[in-house]
């Protein structure tokens, strides 16, 4: 099982950091009266927005973890939930990170990471 790299911290930043889920419902108009709406799966998809700041030692060492390792972020990993550290999940990309130098020695770097469902749990 591939995990994420134990010298970088992946706890993210509270400032613009969001937590959600997908919607499983379906939801259809209908000539009269109110929408049909159904659900498509029972355990859905929760998306993990954020953003943490590396060192530029660590730099490479993320870059090798997402194109290398997970490549190009295809891969799914295990990492600790956001909000509750106890828990271990699968993960993958679900877009490609994002690089902002952060003071000459450092980078910020965002991401989006989609959990696999509970089915997939890693204990």
């Amino acid at each position: 099982m591939i995990t994420w790299p134990s010298e970088i911290d992946d706890v993210f930043r509270k400032l613009g950091f969001s937590y959600v889920s997908d919607d499983a419902v379906i939801r259809t108009e209908m000539q009269i009266g109110f929408a049909e709406a159904r659900q498509t799966h029972s355990d859905p998809v929760w998306i993990a927005r954020g953003a943490f700041t590396i060192s530029m030692d660590l730099f490479d060492t993320f870059v090798d973890f997402y194109e290398t390792t997970l490549k190009n972020g295809t891969l799914r990993f295990q990492k600790r939930d956001p909000l509750d550290e106890t828990i271990n999940w699968l993960w993958r990309f679900a877009s490609q990170p994002m690089f902002v130098p952060y003071g000459g020695v450092g980078m910020i770097v965002s991401v989006e990471l989609e959990r696999i469902p509970a089915t997939d749990t890693v204990a």
